[in-house]
């Protein structure tokens, strides 16, 4: 990257005044240019730093700006000069005076420019995080298939082999180069058409692993991410602080990776605080959204193989990783979350947030009877104990009595600190209060020695008399379950069936209007009817025995018609020599849109037309045998 300052400042009219200024303070070039123009500036000269007087000009060009920012091969570092390193906002016009030492009035787009440019020179300003360490790879198709049969799908398979191939590829170098990243595969009616990498590296990083492609059928773009609010890193920091939890309560979420990516977060008291979903959801991004309510001590997913970005997510905050035995079945994702929706008035928008939510309150109901054990103690006791801090002792698989043995241990390490006395001595007050506390811890772990051997007699007396008097479950109600999920499956299949037809109907229906390899037939009953229809451009449909009552022969008639009566071959080339082609419409039909509108296929018409001719062209035997039939009748009269 150059040593060059590009010093901008929005203009009156929406586009920028710049300044490209060297490390020595020479002017190396500078001009009015628009938004789109100012990317070109800094695709040129590849500026090291882009120095602004408020961060907001360029918030104000939208995401695609900033989108366009992040996909140039070096992105400079953005200073806005005006934001000390105590936070603090100081006018454009005091620090030229200050550090410059030039009095100026009102300055103009150009002279703010320039004058950013000298003051990033010297280490003025703050700066400025609009994009995250995380770099989007995406591999696209950029060839599609609409139409076709048995090469459609094989085009289709073609591709997601392709896609896949590449994908190994760049993880495989991700790999090597120690690089952490999450993979999505994005597929629609027609395959696998994309992929998303996510990798937790700036893309000047990731640049030196993986470069840009593009061929004749597959694209492979860098893209770093942009920030989703506005940081700043004080000056001689080499960092900006990470995100971190802003409670202490402890949290349960439920994580449906994908391209759309579902997040519920909960409390250990099985409240829901918050549903999310959205696209290209880094771990960054999901974390930072759960870190508004609190820590995560669970992650959760309602599939029996959690994915790698389950894992890894649940490895980065060190928390407790849930997954059910078995894949969650809709039927049951659905009576959660409507549950749930209705106790906690919240809202499911999507199926990715009804599959999180359900995998939250399942771990949260795998840990339940624990949490109401804990609740129970702690009502007993004669001080203030935080229940979340047991319960997650107890979830990283703690006994409780121990969880809370050690819970008690920090309240007591932290509330007996000796106290200064006026006369200048220490002395500690909480011996009195540590030895009752003991106390009750005993009594306590007494009581649960206690319980714990009568629950022990209860669950042998319950699995004797369940041995005695057993009862086969409802079977009854496991086929109606199963019925149900059956119906569901084929309720599906007939809809993806549906959306491909009315796909293909849409199709067809464009390329009638179009005249491209199909045309309108309509039911004409009259000669206003077909009139009509031939203005329009459409073929007449009519009965065959009709056409001489529509059909004028003797003023020379000619055309196509099109009829919904089996015909024999010889009517249809006697009305063909007479220029009127009728032609059978179970040969040319290609979409029956109703009763009265039909799609016809023209190629085949044609086709039609074609064999008329050429069998005209032959000798009509038929006719033949007809003259001579009649001939000899004729003779015999005689």
């Amino acid at each position: 990257m150059s040593s060059t300052v590009l010093g901008i400042d929005i203009r009156p009219d929406g586009g920028f005044s710049y300044v490209v200024m060297g490390s020595d303070g020479s002017i190396i070039d500078g001009g009015n240019v628009d938004a789109g123009e100012l990317i070109r500036v800094i695709k040129r000269f590849k500026p090291s730093v882009l120095a602004v007087d408020n961060i907001r000009e360029l918030l104000e060009l939208g995401g695609r700006f900033l989108k366009r920012l992040g996909k140039l091969p070096t992105i400079p570092q953005i200073i806005q000069v005006t934001r000390l390193s105590d936070g603090s906002e100081v006018r454009m016009e005091d620090l030229v005076k200050r550090y410059l030492g030039i009095n100026v009035g009102v300055l103009t787009p150009e002279q703010t420019a320039k004058y950013a440019a000298e003051l990033a020179l010297r280490n003025v300003g703050s700066i400025v995080k609009l994009f995250e360490n995380e770099t989007k790879i995406v591999v696209k198709a950029l060839i599609s298939t609409k139409q076709g049969g048995q090469s459609r799908r094989r085009f289709e398979r073609n591709m997601a082999i392709r896609i896949r191939h590449i994908v190994k590829d760049v993880t495989e170098a991700l790999n090597r180069a120690n690089l952490d990243y999450d993979v999505f595969y994005h597929k629609d009616s027609e395959g696998v058409r994309s992929a998303l990498i996510i990798v937790y590296a700036d893309k000047q990083t990731v640049r030196k692993v993986i470069k840009p492609i593009k061929s004749i059928d597959v694209k492979v773009t860098l893209e770093q991410v942009v920030s989703s609010s506005v940081k700043f890193i004080p000056p001689g920091s080499g960092r900006v602080l990470e995100v971190s939890p802003k409670s202490r309560t402890r949290l349960i979420i439920g994580v449906d990776p994908g391209i759309v990516t579902g997040l519920a977060i909960m409390n250990l008291d099985g409240k829901v605080l918050a549903l999310f979903s959205g696209r290209n959801m880094s771990r960054r991004r999901v974390l930072s959204l759960v870190y508004d309510y609190g820590t995560p001590v669970v992650v959760a997913t309602d599939v029996s193989k959690p994915s790698d970005y389950v894992k890894k997510l649940a490895a980065m905050v060190g928390a407790v990783l849930y997954h059910p035995d078995k894949d969650l079945q809709i039927t049951e994702k659905a009576s959660i979350a409507l549950k749930l929706s209705e106790r906690d008035n919240v809202k499911v928008k999507t199926p990715h947030e009804r599959d999180a939510l359900a995998a939250a309150y399942k771990a949260y109901m795998s840990y339940l009877d624990k949490f109401n054990r804990v609740n129970e103690l702690l009502g007993e006791l004669p001080i203030q104990v935080n229940a979340d801090e047991v319960k997650e002792l107890v979830i990283r698989g703690l006994p409780i009595r121990e969880a809370l043995s050690r819970v008690l241990g920090r309240g007591v390490n932290q509330e007996c600190k000796p106290e200064v006395i006026i006369r200048g001595q220490q002395e500690c007050r909480c011996d009195d209060k540590v030895k009752e506390l003991k106390d009750y811890v005993r009594l306590l772990e007494e009581k649960v020695n206690r319980l714990e051997i009568e629950n022990a007699k209860l669950r042998d007396e319950v699995n004797r008399l369940y041995t005695l008097k057993y009862t086969p479950p409802d079977q009854s109600l496991v086929s109606k379950i199963k019925l149900l999920e059956d119906r569901v499956e084929l309720e599906v299949k007939r809809n993806r069936e549906l959306k491909e037809t009315l796909t293909n109907v849409k199709a067809m229906v464009a390329n009638a209007l179009n005249g491209k390899g199909l045309a309108f037939a309509v039911r004409v009953s009259n000669g206003e009817e077909l009139a009509k229809a031939l203005s329009r451009g459409f073929l007449p449909i009519v009965r065959f025995q009709e056409i001489s009552t529509l059909i004028d022969l003797s003023k020379g008639w000619a055309g196509i018609v099109v009829t919904i009566d089996d015909v024999g071959a010889r009517a249809i080339r006697q009305l063909f020599k007479l220029g009127i082609t009728v032609v059978p419409l179970s040969k040319v039909l290609a979409l029956d849109v109703s009763d009265d509108v039909k799609i016809v296929n023209i190629e085949r018409i044609n086709e039609f037309v074609n064999e008329l001719r050429n069998t005209l062209s032959e000798v009509d035997y038929e006719l033949l045998e007809d003259l001579v039939n009649e001939y000899r009748l004729s003779r015999k009269g005689r």
